[in-house]
């Protein structure tokens, strides 16, 4: 198939309709995050604006635990009320973590209450409440992701990020800099959205009455036990090396640096996420519907390659480019450091957006052990590479160039395995008796 093919099909494709819904959602909530970043910027100190980030990093680093993505298995039950199941499932793990992290930090206050946690001035507290918000939320998405009510997920990331934004700007105009006034507005963006997202989703609403038993229960936790042993710990390393630089720069350097690099996730890392987060929803169900329905993947795989590499390109080089001036020109000299981080990172953007769709494939496919094999080692060279760069060099820059490196040549690698996994699966299914 010609490239000039390739492109005429995305554009006419429901992929594209579909996966545009959901981005304009997140545009909208991006540029709202945007706008308000000059304001947030003067506002609130980088000490704080970094010890803030610290505690939200920490309760996403361990959100996966949270469903133990069993939210991810219900996207791919034959049955709704399999995947009903399923939800049921996430819902009481995230029960069992937030109770168990409650007993944790309360632990730590107990027994160490000036150790690591006491820069965070009693907001630890914060990092169980964020976990059960995560949890919920993962669950009615995982719902909707299923029955495909994209324009819900687009509403709710409007409406959670004006609450999020407005309270943070009304509480530090109010109160002055705080770590408390910025946790406070993200948990109230987040209950928002959970808000939103369970009144228009029918996952809440009464059904029929079912004869569920507990061995339905564990006949589908042994079925999807693929997703607990080996989703779960990729999605942790995936999540501890998205986290790995403000975990380092807040331990290793002071919660001002770790301030500057999440103000740089802020305006760069997160829209980044959110926008690979809202095309692999999209692209997930439809290599799922498009396997279900006998249809060959790799064209669906090629197609949403080459949407999501030429989507980025063009912003990527623009933020290497002129990351700093820009940061300085819109944040004020105060925050040029997070420019300084943007640029580095800008090649991530290129990267991280073609190896979306091998991502999915792996998940559709159910490679989960191979993808965790996978994520072991990128970790492990997350590891060494931003602790070498750092003892040689002894700057965040030089760490932040190691980090690029590692996770550019995992992306890269990350494509070609599952592309061969995607031909593969076409081959079998088009031989004969298959």
């Amino acid at each position: 198939m010609r490239f000039r093919d390739v492109i005429k099909q995305v554009s006419r494709s429901s992929l594209l309709k579909n996966v545009l819904t959901l981005f304009s959602g997140k545009v909208v909530a991006q540029l709202i995050i945007i706008g308000s970043a000059p304001i947030i910027a003067r506002l609130f100190t980088p000490a704080d604006f970094g010890a803030a980030a610290l505690i939200l990093a920490i309760a996403g680093l361990i959100t996966p635990l949270s469903t133990f993505s069993f939210g991810t298995a219900a996207q791919l039950a034959e049955r709704d009320c399999e995947a009903r199941r399923l939800l049921r499932i996430a819902l009481f793990t995230t029960s069992v973590g937030v109770l168990f992290l409650t007993l944790l930090i309360l632990g730590f206050q107990l027994f160490d209450p000036e150790g690591y946690l006491s820069q965070f001035n009693g907001w630890a507290w914060a990092i169980p409440i964020v976990f059960l918000l995560y949890g919920v939320e993962s669950a009615l998405e995982s719902w909707n992701t299923r029955r495909k009510q994209f324009k819900i997920q687009a509403t709710t990331y409007i409406s959670s990020t004006t609450v999020s934004v407005g309270s943070r700007i009304y509480l530090g105009a109010t109160y002055g800099s705080s770590i408390g006034s910025l946790v406070v507005g993200y948990i109230l963006g987040l209950v928002t959205r959970v808000l939103v997202l369970a009144g228009k989703s029918d996952l809440i609403r009464p059904q029929q009455p079912s004869n569920d038993q507990p061995r339905s229960y564990r006949a589908l936790i042994s079925h999807y036990r693929d997703f607990p042993l080996f989703a779960t710990p990729t999605a942790l390393l995936h999540s501890f090396n998205r986290q790995l630089p403000l975990l380092m720069f807040g331990t290793l350097f002071s919660p001002a640096i770790a301030g500057f690099y999440a103000m740089a996730d802020r305006l760069f890392l997160r829209p980044l996420n959110l926008i690979q987060t809202s095309f692999r929803t999209v692209y997930t169900q439809h290599l799922i519907s498009a396997v279900k329905g006998g249809r060959p993947g790799m064209r669906t795989f090629l197609k949403a390659c080459v949407f999501t590499g030429a989507f980025m390109l063009v912003p990527s080089v623009s933020l290497a480019l002129f990351g700093e001036s820009a940061v300085a020109l819109f944040l004020g000299d105060r925050w040029r450091v997070a420019g300084t981080y943007i640029e580095i990172t800008a090649p991530l953007m290129f990267f991280a957006s073609i190896v979306i769709p091998a991502n999915a494939a792996m998940v559709v496919f159910r490679k989960q052990r191979r993808l965790l094999g996978l994520q072991v080692v990128t970790t492990l060279s997350l590891v060494a590479g931003f602790t070498l760069a750092f003892w040689y060099w002894g700057t965040p820059e030089a760490a932040l160039r190691a980090l690029v490196i590692v996770m550019a040549l995992r992306h890269l690698y990350t494509l070609l395995v599952a592309f061969s996994i995607v031909r593969k699966s076409d081959q079998e299914r088009t031989q004969p008796g298959k």
